[in-house]
């Protein structure tokens, strides 16, 4: 069976059952980004989730992947303004552009455990 197969079985399958919650390990700069972020969105970001009819703990793992690639994205951004940097070593680009890597890295991490 395919993991998108898999996936939806077991959300038809928990369609009828009570809500159970759901436990999700995130990384502790994932949790602080996620605090630090937490409204970014807004409920407006997340209507298409909230009206599509899938269960809570689906549309809860859909809210929290699009958090992440909204994360991902300003880490992106944040590169490649230090990328064009002028007023930076080449030392002190590197270090920076590392410790991006680092938490672009964690991301992906977190977005693959909640695939």
């Amino acid at each position: 069976m395919r993991p998108e197969s898999e996936a939806s079985a077991r959300a038809d399958a928990d369609a009828g059952a009570p809500d159970q919650g759901v436990y999700v390990d995130l990384s502790p700069l994932a949790r602080r980004m996620s605090a630090q972020d937490s409204g970014k969105l807004g409920a407006a970001g997340h209507a298409d989730i909230d009206e599509s009819g899938l269960p809570s703990v689906v549309k809860d793992l859909l809210k929290r992947i699009r958090e992440l690639k909204e994360q991902l994205r300003d880490l992106q951004q944040q590169m490649r303004q230090i990328q064009s940097d002028a007023s930076l070593s080449p030392e002190q680009r590197q270090a920076q552009l590392q410790q991006l890597m680092g938490q672009i890295q964690e991301h992906r991490d977190d977005q693959s455990r909640l695939a």
